[in-house]
């Protein structure tokens, strides 16, 4: 959830100075972070966004995956009792979006990916 993303971006901006954070959450339309990307001095390093935002900008080459070696996976359990593989939309994204956007470097060896 956005509320999750923004806990975490908080807790990483400690390296915000010297590692950019990109975030990715939100009510932002895929095409405006496009042009924040764009517009930005600093490349962001860190991206903190959910499963399905970052599938829709994936979609859109809003960002090269290619040099991509470590995605977290957080698998905070909510009030709820869920988590990201437990809640069928963000499970289905968190998929489409490893076997689209993520496979070539998962199936090289490139990328490593941790449910923390």
């Amino acid at each position: 959830s956005a509320d999750r993303c923004r806990e975490v971006v908080e807790a990483l901006s400690a390296f915000d100075s010297r590692c950019p954070l990109a975030r990715i959450y939100g009510p932002v339309k895929p095409r405006d972070f496009v042009n924040k990307l764009k517009a930005t001095l600093r490349p962001s390093r860190i991206f903190v966004g959910t499963p399905g935002k970052l599938l829709r900008l994936a979609e859109i080459g809003a960002y090269d995956m290619h040099n991509l070696q470590l995605l977290v996976a957080d698998m905070f359990v909510d009030a709820k009792a869920r988590h990201i593989c437990s809640m069928q939309e963000t499970r289905l994204d968190l998929l489409a979006l490893f076997l689209g956007a993520l496979w070539p470097q998962a199936r090289d060896g490139d990328l490593k990916i941790a449910f923390f």
